[in-house]
């Protein structure tokens, strides 16, 4: 297989290698291409930028040199493309990625991987997930200090409607029923939800909300269900709980529903059908109460 950039003692030597070079250059994504050797024949400035690696010292070398577990790397070896994979190539790096067999014929001549950087989600959502915890902490502690008995007083307003509403959600609050909230933007979904919680025989117990248009459809499934150890590459060893379990006992509000993958609602039904639900990686079903 020719290379498409320039290497070493190498030029590009045609006008459509030319052109697919500035193809795979002008790519938001990182792209790597290994030949049948494990050895690098392309490297995207992209590539570079993620990580801190420049053209010139990993051409021609084995990939083997630079990373360890590498899709790319199983891709030629079992001949099987990997689409939409989470991974973690390196510590402190988190990608999305699409990896190929490069065929000629039937023989597998090498593979080539575009990855997409969400190492700036990943974080974003660890830090959500340690900022909801410490909220949940204080809201505990506000309901602990809190000496107001009636929990509806904060759903302030006068009109019929209103208080025809609050009326049916204290009765609603006193059974363990799924309940939905359905309004626009701005009116008081997530404080009804609240109300109810502490309006319930669950009080005591945590109140997790979630929205459901802030996370990546692809963190979603291990956020909501949580994941044994070693699930997927990157996983932490002793897995990690998710959501559903950290709502044990307590009141699950998920936000903005309706934004959520119908995929996920369909798993999502199942879990407020049967009361159970299984993590990712896991082969045994967990019992929940929420």
């Amino acid at each position: 297989m020719r290379q498409f950039i320039r290497t070493v003692g190498g030029t590009v030597d045609s006008l459509a290698e030319a052109r697919l070079n500035s193809l795979l250059e002008s790519s938001f994504d990182a792209v790597c291409m290994i030949d049948d050797r494990e050895k690098v024949i392309y490297w995207n400035s992209q590539a570079e930028n993620l990580y801190s690696l420049k053209r010139e010292d990993i051409l021609g070398r084995n990939i083997g040199d630079f990373f360890s577990n590498l899709i790319l790397t199983t891709v030629l070896k079992e001949g099987a493309p990997v689409l939409g994979a989470y991974h973690q190539p390196r510590p402190g790096i988190y990608v999305l990625i699409n990896a190929y067999p490069v065929c000629r014929g039937r023989n597998i001549i090498g593979s080539v991987s575009v990855e997409r950087d969400i190492t700036g989600m990943v974080l974003l959502n660890r830090d959500l997930v340690k900022a909801n915890h410490k909220a949940l902490s204080l809201q505990r502690e506000i309901a602990r200090l809190n000496t107001d008995p009636d929990p509806f007083k904060a759903l302030a307003g006068h009109s019929r409607k209103l208080r025809e509403t609050v009326a049916l959600a204290r009765k609603v609050a006193q059974t363990d029923a799924a309940v939905l909230l359905y309004g626009e933007s701005g009116t008081g979904k997530e404080i009804f939800a609240r109300a109810l919680h502490q309006g319930s025989s669950r009080c005591g117990k945590p109140f997790v909300p979630i929205n459901c248009g802030a996370i990546p459809y692809n963190l979603f499934e291990s956020e909501l269900f949580g994941y044994e150890g070693g699930a997927f590459t990157g996983a932490e060893k002793k897995g990690k709980p998710g959501k559903i379990a950290l709502a044990h006992g307590g009141t699950f509000f998920l936000d903005e529903i309706s934004e959520l993958h119908p995929d996920l609602q369909v798993k999502l039904l199942r879990v407020l059908q049967e009361k159970a639900y299984f993590p990712v990686g896991g082969n045994r079903h967990r019992k929940v109460d929420m």
